[in-house]
């Protein structure tokens, strides 16, 4: 089965995410990876006039550590991770974090 039909926008930055957002309504859904959305879409269980696609923002691309708590932005890919320096400071988590993602 295919998707339904739905507009497909790219934001460049997130002022532009939050534009599109406030403009769009309410039958919309972000996108970041899709790995659950996608296929969801594809069965017609999910059905979005508009996805908007905030993987290319810059600033939910950030890993970092302070005061033991790790933060990452909203687009960090869990291979991203698995790959960071700052994930080391972490030995727990970063043993556990193959097992995370399907």
């Amino acid at each position: 089965m295919k998707a339904a039909p739905f507009d497909y926008h790219l934001a460049d930055h997130l002022d532009h995410a939050l534009e599109l957002l406030n403009h769009l309504g309410d039958d919309i859904k972000l996108i970041a990876g899709g790995q659950s959305l996608v296929p969801m879409m594809a069965m017609r269980l999910a059905k979005p006039s508009h996805l908007v696609d905030i993987n290319r923002i810059q600033s939910l691309q950030q890993i970092s550590l302070q005061a033991k708590t790790l933060q990452t932005g909203r687009t960090v890919k869990q291979k991203y991770l698995e790959i960071s320096n700052v994930i080391q400071a972490i030995p727990l988590f970063n043993q556990a974090l193959p097992w995370i993602g399907h």
